[in-house]
């Protein structure tokens, strides 16, 4: 996490980049309303939470692929590490937590994790 930093001041030389990842450069922004984290240990991990038709509910993880959490990431302002592409830990839904997609497959193109190919469902269970 930080900000891309630009160094150089002529033309002819090669610019340097380098990370710059002091606290305050590491700002959490949800750019779409449509999703979001709850429950985890800090604001850059939790249960992934989407909002269908005025109902927030949960994501199930079957047929999850990278491309999804790569989407998310996006929709949420972070960058994604494809060396953690799930979460430490799984963080179960309450029960009267709805879980309101499954199978999702999203692409390069989309760019809403609720309008991606999915299987759209009202249930307590992924089974």
């Amino acid at each position: 996490h930080g900000v891309l930093r630009a160094d150089g001041t002529r033309t002819e030389t090669p610019l340097i980049f380098g990370l710059d990842d002091r606290e305050e450069f590491v700002p959490m922004e949800n750019r779409t309303a449509s999703v979001r984290l709850v429950e985890g240990y800090n604001d850059f991990e939790g249960r992934l939470e989407v909002e269908i038709n005025g109902t927030w509910g949960t994501v199930c993880k079957d047929g999850w692929i990278e491309e999804n959490s790569l989407l998310v990431c996006q929709q949420l302002g972070l960058a994604f590490n494809p060396n953690y592409p799930t979460a430490r830990r799984q963080v179960p839904a309450f029960n009267d937590t709805p879980i309101v997609m499954s199978w999702v497959s999203c692409d390069e193109v989309d760019v809403d994790l609720t309008l991606c190919r999915a299987v759209n469902v009202d249930a307590r269970s992924c089974s």
